[in-house]
């Protein structure tokens, strides 16, 4: 009785909290000019990163001739939500075989500008656009 109680409320807590998620991801829905500095190079690297509640895409405005993964138009999806931060998972690997998945956590900074670090440092910053 106790495994079926325990199931019982993982299953009630996931059930409450995927709405929450999905209200707060939804304040983030629309268009983000991304900029953030190039893994290997330094360089300057644009990107969109379009958003509509829990789901979205991503695609810098860079290509390689060495890594077919830049450039690509990827999904993303939204791991957390709040009204301070969000977190997202960008599936590389679903828009070519081979290529890297990686995730950002992101803080507001006002209601136009997302500021937030990658795992190896670098700094992303996310502008809203009209």
């Amino acid at each position: 009785m106790s495994t079926t109680r325990t199931l019982c409320a993982c299953l009630l807590a996931w059930a409450t909290a995927a709405p929450a998620v999905a209200q707060d991801a939804a304040a983030y829905s629309g268009t983000w000019s991304v900029g953030f500095e190039a893994e290997r190079s330094g360089r300057a690297v644009d990107a969109t990163l379009v958003l509509a509640g829990d789901s979205g895409t991503w695609k810098a405005i860079a290509y390689s001739k060495r890594d077919a993964c830049i450039g690509l138009e990827s999904p993303v999806a939204v791991k957390e939500a709040s009204a301070e931060s969000i977190s997202i998972e960008v599936y590389r690997s679903k828009a070519l075989t081979g290529c890297k998945d990686w995730k950002v956590r992101l803080n507001r900074v006002d209601e136009q500008t997302l500021s937030g670090t990658f795992g190896d440092g670098r700094v992303v910053t996310l502008k809203r656009t009209p």
